[in-house]
């Protein structure tokens, strides 16, 4: 591997195991299939849509791990989806933010419907 995109392989690798540990750690434990085949689902999807940049890359990962587990309705995921990347839109740094700016969004945007 070579130069600018043998580095963005190695980012793109290094973000998914972030996604993957932190998704173990910050959620209930996925002991359970589904939970475990969100965490692949999600992680491959944000991969796939080139996110390389670990703020929206945690943005998609976050949003997708709402989606499958808890399945809202298009107008509430929309809504989450909004405020979310409005209040991710400054945040240079803190990935970690992104995971609670998504239950707070998902909280309000429930409440709205």
């Amino acid at each position: 591997m070579k130069g600018i995109g043998a580095k963005r392989v190695m980012v793109v690798i290094l973000m998914l195991l972030l996604a993957v540990v932190q998704a173990d750690y910050s959620h209930s434990s996925p002991s359970d299939s589904k939970g475990r085949l969100c965490i692949l689902q999600c992680g491959a999807k944000c991969l796939l849509s080139l996110k390389i940049i670990p703020i929206q890359y945690m943005l998609c990962f976050n949003l997708c791990m709402l989606e499958c587990r808890i399945s809202p309705s298009d107008v509430t995921y929309n809504c989450t989806q909004d405020c979310a990347q409005s209040k991710t839109n400054n945040l240079e740094s803190g990935s970690h933010k992104v995971e609670n700016f998504v239950d707070s969004c998902y909280a309000e945007c429930s409440n709205k419907s």
